[in-house]
C-alpha cells in the first residue's frame, strides 16, 4: 500500500487529487486542509472505505500550525511514497501573519519547505526500503522575478500582490532543485509542476485594482483548465513509468520545461536554503 500526503487537499487541484486517488483505492492518504468540515466530506468519497484516509485540519500560513500536523504525520505513517505540496495563495493586499510573516510567502513557501524539512527523513527511511520516493512541489511559470535578497519577508519593499506571488514561486523552485541535490544519492526524487491556469479561485482580495478585477474573471473562461484536468499532470508524475525516473526536473503539461535560466543557479539556490533556515528556526 502506497502512502501519500497531500497539502491543499479541500479544493481546486488538491481535491481533485485526492478523489482520483481514493476512487482508485487501496492506499494510505493523508489530507491537509483548514476547513475540517471539507476533510471529513473527503473521507466520504465514493470507495473510501477501500483506502485508509487520515485528515489534518491546519492553515499552512502558520508555521506552528505546519510543524503541529507534521509532527502527527509522523505519528501516524511509518512510510510515505509521495508528498505533494500544493497549498497556496495569491493576495492582492498585503497581510501579515500572528507569527510576523507575509502570508504569500509562509503559505507558498516557508510551509512546504518546514514540512519537507521535517519530513524528508522518513521519505529517505521509505525510499531506501522500497527503491524510491518522491516529493512534489507546485511551481507555476509566473516565477520570472528575481529573488527579493535582503527582505524575503516583503517588510521594507513596496506590496504588489503579483510580484509577491510569482517571486514565492521563485522560490519555491528553486527550493525543489536545491532539495533533488541534497537529495541525490538517496532515491528520493523531487520534481515541481506548473498546473496550468485553472479555474480553482486562488486569487483573493477585495481591492484588486482595474483591469485585473475584469481580467480576472475573463481570463479563466478563455484560458482556464479545471482542476480535474490539472491532476493528471500530478497522476503522470507520480505512476507514469518514464515519469518515475525524472528528478530536478519542471514539469508542464506532462513534460519537462525549461525554468527562468536564474533559478538553475546552485549558489543562489543555496544562498537561499540558508535564508530560509533562519526564517524557520524558531519552529523547529
Amino acid at each position: 500500500m502506497k502512502s501519500i500526503i497531500i497539502s491543499g487537499a479541500t479544493s481546486g487541484i488538491g481535491k481533485a487529487l485526492v478523489e482520483a486517488l481514493i476512487l482508485k483505492g487501496n492506499y494510505k492518504i493523508g489530507i491537509i486542509g483548514r476547513n475540517q468540515e471539507k476533510l471529513k466530506d473527503l473521507t466520504k468519497s465514493n470507495n473510501a472505505e477501500s483506502n485508509q484516509i487520515f485528515t489534518y485540519k491546519a492553515d499552512l500560513s502558520s508555521l506552528k500550525e505546519t510543524k503541529k500536523i507534521a509532527k502527527e504525520i509522523l505519528l501516524d505513517f511509518n512510510e510515505i511514497d509521495f508528498l505533494i505540496n500544493n497549498a497556496g495563495v495569491y493576495l492582492y493586499e498585503k497581510e501579515i501573519t500572528p507569527e510576523g510573516f507575509e502570508k504569500t510567502l509562509v503559505t507558498n513557501y516557508l510551509s512546504t519547505f518546514l514540512l519537507n524539512k521535517i519530513l524528508v527523513p522518513i521519505l529517505v527511511e521509505t525510499a531506501s526500503k522500497k527503491g524510491g520516493a518522491q516529493i512534489i512541489n507546485t511551481g507555476s511559470s509566473g516565477h520570472k522575478r528575481p529573488v527579493n535578497w535582503g527582505d524575503l519577508n516583503f517588510e521594507n519593499t513596496a506590496y504588489d500582490g503579483p510580484f509577491v506571488y510569482e517571486h514565492s514561486k521563485h522560490l519555491i523552485i528553486s527550493h525543489t532543485f536545491n532539495l533533488a541535490k541534497q537529495l541525490q544519492n538517496t532515491n528520493v526524487r523531487v520534481n515541481t509542476i506548473h498546473p496550468g491556469f485553472v479555474t480553482s479561485g486562488l486569487i483573493k482580495g477585495k481591492k484588486m485594482p482595474f483591469p485585473m478585477n475584469i481580467l480576472t474573471k475573463i481570463l479563466p473562461i478563455f484560458m482556464g483548465i479545471t482542476p480535474e484536468k490539472a491532476k493528471e499532470t500530478y497522476l503522470w508524475l507520480l505512476f507514469n513509468e518514464e515519469a518515475k525516473q525524472l528528478n530536478a526536473t519542471y514539469i508542464d503539461n506532462k513534460k519537462v520545461t525549461k525554468v527562468w535560466p536564474p533559478i538553475r543557479d546552485e549558489k543562489a539556490q543555496e544562498r537561499l536554503r540558508i535564508e530560509s533556515e533562519g526564517l524557520i528556526s524558531n519552529f523547529l
